[in-house]
């Protein structure tokens, strides 16, 4: 790994293009290095997974018009994409090194709680409760609006009728 004072074996860093060049390197450098660690925690969760993604089954994770993403019945995540540069043409993700290409972990293991969440509510009773709360929220917000609104029309009624001017 290259030291923070040279820019390549015996290139000391000396100018602006030179550091530019080195944090280039190391940028790749470290990008590389996050995504193996990244692909090494997708298989250990796949390892992990495997017995009782038997039972559950396959299970959709993401499923829209430029990918899908599943965890199989054998606890792997298997993927499809339209990558950008590629428009049209689906590639197929199977290791767990081409799918850090596409996925941050993180997205992936919180989307996959959420699809185990829907397919089994049982597994996450609060986020039932939530669900409901929120409707009800959402249900009570709407009011206060429709109401809202009723006030302004009241308002620019009482206007119209009396020429533009506000009453008390």
């Amino acid at each position: 790994m290259p030291s923070g004072d040279q820019n390549g074996p015996g290139e000391p860093i000396d100018d602006e293009e030179a550091a530019a060049r080195h944090l280039y390197d190391i940028a790749l450098e470290y990008q590389e290095r996050s995504q193996r660690s990244e692909a090494r925690l997708l298989s250990e969760f796949e390892a992990a997974a495997a017995g009782a993604s038997g039972l559950v089954g396959e299970l959709i994770i993401v499923d829209d018009d430029d990918e899908r993403l599943v965890l199989t019945s054998g606890g792997e995540f298997r993927a499809e994409v339209v990558p950008e540069e590629a428009v049209g043409e689906w590639r197929a993700l199977s290791s767990a090194e081409e799918l850090v290409e596409y996925y941050d972990p993180t997205d992936v293991f919180g989307d996959l709680a959420d699809a185990l969440a829907e397919a089994f509510p049982v597994v996450a009773p609060e986020l039932a409760a939530d669900g409901a709360t929120d409707e009800a929220i959402a249900t009570a917000e709407a009011a206060v609006v429709a109401e809202d609104v009723e006030d302004v029309e009241d308002v620019e009624d009482v206007e119209d009728a009396d020429g533009g001017r506000p009453t008390a």
